[in-house]
Protein backbone atom coordinates (compact mmCIF):
# COMPACT_ATOMS: atom_id res chain seq x y z
CA UNK A 1 0.00 0.00 0.00
CA UNK A 2 1.21 3.50 -0.78
CA UNK A 3 2.49 5.63 2.05
CA UNK A 4 0.41 8.77 2.46
CA UNK A 5 -0.96 11.02 5.14
CA UNK A 6 -4.35 12.64 5.57
CA UNK A 7 -3.99 16.10 7.09
CA UNK A 8 -7.07 17.49 8.81
CA UNK A 9 -8.27 18.67 12.17
CA UNK A 10 -10.78 17.27 14.64
CA UNK A 11 -11.74 13.78 13.55
CA UNK A 12 -8.87 13.17 11.14
CA UNK A 13 -8.10 9.82 12.72
CA UNK A 14 -11.60 8.54 11.96
CA UNK A 15 -11.30 9.38 8.26
CA UNK A 16 -9.75 6.85 5.91
CA UNK A 17 -6.53 7.85 4.29
CA UNK A 18 -6.98 9.06 0.73
CA UNK A 19 -4.73 6.31 -0.55
CA UNK A 20 -6.87 3.69 1.18
CA UNK A 21 -10.30 4.50 -0.23
CA UNK A 22 -12.71 1.55 -0.38
CA UNK A 23 -12.89 -0.30 -3.67
CA UNK A 24 -16.54 0.58 -4.24
CA UNK A 25 -15.75 4.31 -4.02
CA UNK A 26 -12.77 3.96 -6.37
CA UNK A 27 -14.89 1.98 -8.81
CA UNK A 28 -17.54 4.68 -8.77
CA UNK A 29 -15.00 7.45 -9.42
CA UNK A 30 -13.32 5.53 -12.22
CA UNK A 31 -16.66 4.91 -13.90
CA UNK A 32 -17.08 8.68 -14.41
CA UNK A 33 -13.65 9.35 -15.91
CA UNK A 34 -12.44 9.09 -19.48
CA UNK A 35 -9.12 9.23 -21.31
CA UNK A 36 -6.46 11.43 -19.75
CA UNK A 37 -8.53 12.09 -16.63
CA UNK A 38 -8.63 8.37 -16.00
CA UNK A 39 -4.85 8.02 -16.39
CA UNK A 40 -4.14 11.03 -14.15
CA UNK A 41 -6.37 9.62 -11.45
CA UNK A 42 -4.52 6.31 -11.45
CA UNK A 43 -1.17 8.08 -11.22
CA UNK A 44 -1.96 9.65 -7.82
CA UNK A 45 -1.46 6.56 -5.63
CA UNK A 46 -0.19 3.07 -6.28
CA UNK A 47 -3.15 1.62 -4.40
CA UNK A 48 -5.55 3.41 -6.77
CA UNK A 49 -3.87 1.80 -9.78
CA UNK A 50 -4.67 -1.64 -8.37
CA UNK A 51 -8.35 -0.79 -7.87
CA UNK A 52 -10.78 -3.22 -9.53
CA UNK A 53 -12.38 -1.90 -12.73
CA UNK A 54 -16.01 -0.81 -12.42
CA UNK A 55 -18.80 -2.92 -13.80
CA UNK A 56 -19.46 -1.85 -17.35
CA UNK A 57 -21.36 -2.90 -20.47
CA UNK A 58 -19.29 -1.31 -23.25
CA UNK A 59 -15.80 -1.96 -24.66
CA UNK A 60 -14.07 1.01 -23.08
CA UNK A 61 -10.44 0.53 -21.98
CA UNK A 62 -10.83 3.32 -19.44
CA UNK A 63 -13.70 1.49 -17.76
CA UNK A 64 -16.10 4.42 -17.96
CA UNK A 65 -19.74 3.48 -17.41
CA UNK A 66 -21.97 5.00 -20.04
CA UNK A 67 -25.23 4.36 -21.81
CA UNK A 68 -23.52 5.15 -25.11
CA UNK A 69 -21.53 2.39 -26.85
CA UNK A 70 -18.16 3.01 -28.42
CA UNK A 71 -17.70 2.60 -32.17
CA UNK A 72 -15.10 0.03 -33.20
CA UNK A 73 -13.01 0.03 -36.39
CA UNK A 74 -10.55 -2.61 -37.52
CA UNK A 75 -9.30 -2.58 -41.10
CA UNK A 76 -7.65 -5.99 -41.03
CA UNK A 77 -4.54 -4.60 -42.74
CA UNK A 78 -2.63 -3.96 -39.52
CA UNK A 79 -2.77 -4.92 -35.86
CA UNK A 80 -4.12 -1.51 -34.83
CA UNK A 81 -7.79 -1.06 -34.04
CA UNK A 82 -9.55 2.13 -32.98
CA UNK A 83 -12.43 2.95 -30.67
CA UNK A 84 -14.40 6.16 -30.84
CA UNK A 85 -16.52 7.48 -27.98
CA UNK A 86 -19.39 9.61 -29.37
CA UNK A 87 -20.28 11.04 -25.97
CA UNK A 88 -16.81 12.42 -25.16
CA UNK A 89 -15.83 12.87 -28.83
CA UNK A 90 -12.61 11.03 -28.09
CA UNK A 91 -10.87 8.04 -29.61
CA UNK A 92 -8.36 5.53 -28.34
CA UNK A 93 -6.36 2.73 -29.90
CA UNK A 94 -5.50 -0.85 -29.08
CA UNK A 95 -3.35 -3.50 -30.72
CA UNK A 96 -4.49 -6.91 -31.87
CA UNK A 97 -1.83 -9.65 -32.06
CA UNK A 98 -0.36 -10.02 -35.53
CA UNK A 99 -1.54 -13.61 -35.77
CA UNK A 100 -5.15 -12.38 -35.56
CA UNK A 101 -4.96 -9.82 -38.38
CA UNK A 102 -6.61 -12.24 -40.82
CA UNK A 103 -9.30 -13.27 -38.36
CA UNK A 104 -12.93 -12.42 -39.06
CA UNK A 105 -14.87 -10.39 -36.50
CA UNK A 106 -18.44 -11.64 -36.15
CA UNK A 107 -19.60 -9.45 -33.30
CA UNK A 108 -18.41 -7.08 -30.55
CA UNK A 109 -20.02 -6.34 -27.21
CA UNK A 110 -19.20 -6.03 -23.49
CA UNK A 111 -15.59 -5.23 -24.39
CA UNK A 112 -15.15 -8.56 -26.21
CA UNK A 113 -14.73 -9.50 -29.87
CA UNK A 114 -16.24 -12.71 -31.23
CA UNK A 115 -13.75 -13.78 -33.89
CA UNK A 116 -12.99 -16.67 -36.20
CA UNK A 117 -9.74 -17.91 -37.72
CA UNK A 118 -10.06 -21.02 -39.86
CA UNK A 119 -12.52 -23.29 -38.08
CA UNK A 120 -11.66 -21.88 -34.65
CA UNK A 121 -14.12 -19.44 -33.09
CA UNK A 122 -12.97 -17.54 -30.02
CA UNK A 123 -13.49 -14.49 -27.86
CA UNK A 124 -10.74 -11.89 -27.65
CA UNK A 125 -10.45 -8.85 -25.38
CA UNK A 126 -8.33 -6.22 -27.17
CA UNK A 127 -7.19 -4.48 -23.98
CA UNK A 128 -6.44 -7.35 -21.62
CA UNK A 129 -5.38 -9.67 -24.51
CA UNK A 130 -7.44 -12.43 -22.90
CA UNK A 131 -8.62 -15.12 -25.30
CA UNK A 132 -11.35 -17.72 -24.77
CA UNK A 133 -11.50 -20.54 -27.31
CA UNK A 134 -14.82 -22.11 -28.24
CA UNK A 135 -15.38 -25.64 -29.53
CA UNK A 136 -14.29 -26.06 -33.15
CA UNK A 137 -17.13 -25.85 -35.65
CA UNK A 138 -17.03 -27.69 -38.98
CA UNK A 139 -16.33 -25.46 -41.97
CA UNK A 140 -19.69 -26.15 -43.72
CA UNK A 141 -21.55 -25.21 -40.53
CA UNK A 142 -19.33 -22.18 -40.08
CA UNK A 143 -19.94 -20.99 -43.63
CA UNK A 144 -23.67 -21.12 -43.05
CA UNK A 145 -23.47 -18.94 -39.92
CA UNK A 146 -23.05 -15.68 -41.75
CA UNK A 147 -24.24 -13.60 -38.79
CA UNK A 148 -23.46 -14.24 -35.14
CA UNK A 149 -23.70 -12.51 -31.76
CA UNK A 150 -23.63 -13.39 -28.06
CA UNK A 151 -25.94 -12.72 -25.15
CA UNK A 152 -23.55 -11.67 -22.35
CA UNK A 153 -19.82 -11.47 -21.56
CA UNK A 154 -18.09 -14.82 -22.21
CA UNK A 155 -17.02 -14.90 -18.57
CA UNK A 156 -20.69 -14.92 -17.54
CA UNK A 157 -22.19 -18.34 -16.69
CA UNK A 158 -25.25 -17.64 -18.88
CA UNK A 159 -23.35 -16.59 -22.01
CA UNK A 160 -24.80 -17.99 -25.22
CA UNK A 161 -23.46 -17.66 -28.77
CA UNK A 162 -26.04 -17.45 -31.56
CA UNK A 163 -25.64 -17.87 -35.31
CA UNK A 164 -28.18 -18.03 -38.11
CA UNK A 165 -28.27 -19.34 -41.67
CA UNK A 166 -31.32 -18.35 -43.70
CA UNK A 167 -30.19 -18.74 -47.30
CA UNK A 168 -33.61 -20.21 -48.06
CA UNK A 169 -36.62 -17.94 -47.42
CA UNK A 170 -38.86 -20.59 -45.81
CA UNK A 171 -36.32 -22.16 -43.50
CA UNK A 172 -33.37 -21.31 -41.31
CA UNK A 173 -30.72 -23.13 -39.34
CA UNK A 174 -29.96 -21.76 -35.89
CA UNK A 175 -26.59 -22.60 -34.32
CA UNK A 176 -26.13 -22.07 -30.59
CA UNK A 177 -23.46 -22.70 -28.00
CA UNK A 178 -23.96 -22.39 -24.25
CA UNK A 179 -21.03 -21.54 -22.00
CA UNK A 180 -19.40 -24.67 -20.67
CA UNK A 181 -20.73 -26.92 -23.44
CA UNK A 182 -18.27 -28.76 -25.67
CA UNK A 183 -20.52 -28.94 -28.73
CA UNK A 184 -22.59 -26.69 -31.00
CA UNK A 185 -26.29 -27.28 -31.48
CA UNK A 186 -27.69 -26.84 -35.02
CA UNK A 187 -31.49 -26.79 -35.26
CA UNK A 188 -33.53 -26.59 -38.45
CA UNK A 189 -36.60 -24.33 -38.28
CA UNK A 190 -39.19 -24.11 -41.03
CA UNK A 191 -41.75 -21.35 -41.54
CA UNK A 192 -44.43 -21.48 -44.23
CA UNK A 193 -46.49 -18.42 -43.30
CA UNK A 194 -43.84 -15.78 -44.05
CA UNK A 195 -40.59 -15.66 -46.02
CA UNK A 196 -37.49 -14.27 -44.36
CA UNK A 197 -34.39 -12.88 -46.08
CA UNK A 198 -32.03 -11.50 -43.45
CA UNK A 199 -30.00 -8.32 -43.93
CA UNK A 200 -26.24 -8.07 -43.51
CA UNK A 201 -26.54 -6.55 -40.05
CA UNK A 202 -25.68 -8.55 -36.96
CA UNK A 203 -28.37 -10.06 -34.73
CA UNK A 204 -28.90 -8.52 -31.29
CA UNK A 205 -29.87 -10.02 -27.94
CA UNK A 206 -32.63 -8.45 -25.84
CA UNK A 207 -34.70 -9.75 -22.92
CA UNK A 208 -33.81 -13.39 -23.45
CA UNK A 209 -34.25 -13.52 -27.23
CA UNK A 210 -32.14 -12.96 -30.36
CA UNK A 211 -33.47 -10.64 -33.07
CA UNK A 212 -32.58 -10.54 -36.78
CA UNK A 213 -33.70 -8.03 -39.41
CA UNK A 214 -35.22 -8.86 -42.79
CA UNK A 215 -34.77 -6.99 -46.09
CA UNK A 216 -38.54 -6.49 -46.28
CA UNK A 217 -38.77 -4.96 -42.81
CA UNK A 218 -39.66 -8.09 -40.83
CA UNK A 219 -38.03 -9.28 -37.61
CA UNK A 220 -36.89 -12.82 -36.95
CA UNK A 221 -36.93 -13.79 -33.27
CA UNK A 222 -35.24 -16.81 -31.71
CA UNK A 223 -36.36 -17.50 -28.14
CA UNK A 224 -34.38 -20.18 -26.34
CA UNK A 225 -36.29 -19.92 -23.05
CA UNK A 226 -39.55 -21.58 -24.12
CA UNK A 227 -38.27 -24.96 -25.30
CA UNK A 228 -35.11 -27.04 -25.34
CA UNK A 229 -34.41 -26.37 -29.02
CA UNK A 230 -35.79 -22.82 -29.00
CA UNK A 231 -38.60 -21.20 -30.96
CA UNK A 232 -38.17 -19.30 -34.24
CA UNK A 233 -40.79 -16.63 -35.01
CA UNK A 234 -41.21 -14.03 -37.76
CA UNK A 235 -42.80 -10.68 -36.91
CA UNK A 236 -44.17 -9.12 -40.11
CA UNK A 237 -46.54 -6.48 -38.69
CA UNK A 238 -44.02 -3.84 -37.64
CA UNK A 239 -45.17 -0.25 -37.35
CA UNK A 240 -42.12 1.30 -39.04
CA UNK A 241 -40.43 -1.39 -41.15
CA UNK A 242 -37.04 -0.60 -42.66
CA UNK A 243 -36.52 -2.28 -46.02
CA UNK A 244 -32.89 -2.60 -47.06
CA UNK A 245 -30.11 -5.19 -47.34
CA UNK A 246 -27.13 -3.06 -46.28
CA UNK A 247 -28.66 -0.01 -44.58
CA UNK A 248 -30.63 -1.77 -41.84
CA UNK A 249 -29.13 -2.00 -38.36
CA UNK A 250 -30.52 -3.34 -35.12
CA UNK A 251 -29.75 -1.47 -31.89
CA UNK A 252 -30.86 -2.34 -28.37
CA UNK A 253 -32.31 0.76 -26.71
CA UNK A 254 -32.41 1.07 -22.93
CA UNK A 255 -31.85 -2.65 -22.66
Amino acid sequence: MASCKFLATGTARSVRQWCDLPDDILRRILSLLFGRDFIRFLSVFRSWRSAPPPLRSIPNPYFRASRYPSLFHFSGNSSECQFYDPFYNGSYKALIPDELIDARIYSSNYGWLLMCLGEQIFFFHPFTRQMIHLPVINQPDLNRCGRMCFSSPPTSPDCMVFGIDDDYPEECIVSTLHRGHSWWRHVFHQEYTAKFYSTQSNPVFHNGAFYCSDIDGKLGVYDNTKSEIGIWMILDKLRFPCKSIQETFLVVFDG
